[in-house]
């Protein structure tokens, strides 16, 4: 699986350093909660409002093309 770290080194190494954003949402509370199947109403707001990027649920990848 992969993990904000992972995602960062493998798009720099295309894409570049400057054009490369990665976000990680999630932490442990979410990740159990999603491997247990629990829905997002059975938990607290501040058990979710935590970001953890160690254990992100959804790692999102933004790629800008460089200059010509």
């Amino acid at each position: 699986h992969f993990t904000s770290q992972s995602l960062h080194l493998i798009t720099a190494e295309v894409w570049g350093d400057v054009n490369t954003t990665i976000g990680s949402y999630g932490n442990v509370m979410s990740a159990c909660s999603f491997l247990q199947g629990l829905a997002t109403e059975e938990l607290l707001p501040e058990h979710l409002d935590h970001n953890d990027d160690d254990f992100g649920v959804i790692i999102t990848a933004r790629l800008q093309k460089g200059a010509p």
